[in-house]
């Protein structure tokens, strides 16, 4: 009676989603994991392009910018309380139009999910199984993901904590990378100028992808906008330590040229361990990151749901769920090889600055500007 009665009140609120309310230690796990995912494998590599032996310091430069959107989205909650992105874009620029912006929003989840398949299934394919067909591998992922993502998000915390100890073994292989660091090759420190680390921490911005999940969760998290604010603070400086941490151990251990040959730096890094009783250090350390490949999926396939359930007013989760995956896959199978994979995500970089961080920006002015805010009791 208790979870009926929930959702009913969820949908009087413009909210048409199956969820429950979570602590703040849920909502941590659930930040976390839409942020640290596929992109974590290539980011020293793509920030080196602009930055090159500044990185480390872009990265905490990228931290800062995410910081400072984390401040923004703290004005929206306090002005559209216990309400969604979605229904502060409805209730600002109305119905028709604001369902017209939650559709693009469809959209960019799932050009982020076929991103994300099409970097997965390359990384796989290169390191693991070669010989494997791509939809094999789009399919037995997305099977995994499927199963979580039709859940409330009380059932995906609750999953992501067990995934969370990765993490840990992550940070662990790092900092046993420390050991063979050589640090004249990040010496000079800011050598390249404060353009190139601008630059690079523009690009590195874009690693943190999944912060705006901020506004879809907090409505439905038991604590005050405060405790929200500082719990998204706290884990915006673990993950740009986190950010930091990846991408200045390679840069200790290979140097600038070889950065520049090298796409899955992490990858090599690993590769180069030397273990007694472990043969291919390598193999072990992806088949943890598919982990959490796996839960970056979940969140994207959640969001995506959560957007059409918002369009068409419905409560039905599942069934968008296996929309918005099999519409992934489908194109997923077009973007194969590095130089597609590569031109995919330059043109989807700026769309994470504007649905992150541009349209609730924009959703704030205009609340002010035609004096627009959420009812409250």
């Amino acid at each position: 009676m208790q979870n009926k009665k929930n959702a009913k009140e969820d949908h009087a609120n413009g909210t048409v989603v199956k969820i429950r309310n979570i602590n703040l230690f849920q909502l941590s796990l659930l930040l976390i994991h839409a942020q640290v995912g596929v992109g974590m494998i290539t980011l020293a590599s793509d920030v080196h392009v602009d930055a090159k032996t500044s990185s480390w310091i872009s990265i905490l430069l990228g931290g800062i910018f995410v910081q400072l959107l984390i401040f923004i989205y703290g004005f929206l909650m306090k002005r559209f309380p216990n309400k969604t992105l979605f229904d502060m874009i409805k209730i600002v620029f109305g119905n028709i139009i604001g369902k017209l912006i939650i559709i693009m929003y469809v959209l960019y989840f799932i050009i982020l999910i076929v991103l994300l398949l099409s970097k997965y299934i390359v990384i796989i394919k290169t390191w693991m199984m070669p010989i494997t067909p791509k939809w094999v591998l789009a399919i037995s992922i997305s099977i995994i993901a499927i199963y979580a993502a039709k859940e409330n998000i009380h059932v995906i915390s609750r999953f992501f904590v067990f995934a969370t100890f990765v993490i840990f073994v992550f940070l662990g292989f790092v900092f046993y990378s420390f050991k063979d660091a050589n640090y004249t090759y990040i010496l000079p420190i800011g050598i390249d100028g404060f353009v190139p680390i601008l630059k690079g921490a523009i690009t590195s911005s874009n690693a943190y992808q999944g912060v705006e999940y901020l506004l879809l969760f907090a409505p439905f998290v038991k604590g005050s906008n405060k405790q929200v604010l500082y719990t998204s603070t706290f884990i915006n400086v673990f993950i740009t330590l986190f950010y930091t941490l990846t991408v200045l151990a390679p840069q200790l251990v290979f140097s600038s040229k070889e950065l520049e040959l090298i796409t899955e730096p992490i990858f090599y890094l690993v590769k180069s361990f030397s273990f007694t009783m472990i043969e291919r250090p390598d193999l072990l350390f992806i088949t943890m990151w598919i982990v959490l490949v796996i839960t970056t999926l979940i969140m994207l396939l959640f969001a995506a749901s959560m957007s059409l359930q918002s369009v068409f007013n419905s409560n039905q989760q599942t069934i968008f769920v296996y929309i918005a995956i099999t519409v992934s896959i489908v194109l997923s199978s077009f973007i194969y090889g590095e130089f597609r994979i590569r031109k995919l995500s330059m043109a989807v970089n700026p769309l994470i600055s504007l649905f992150a961080a541009g349209i609730p920006i924009i959703t704030l002015l205009f609340s002010y500007l035609f004096r627009k805010k959420a009812e409250t009791k």
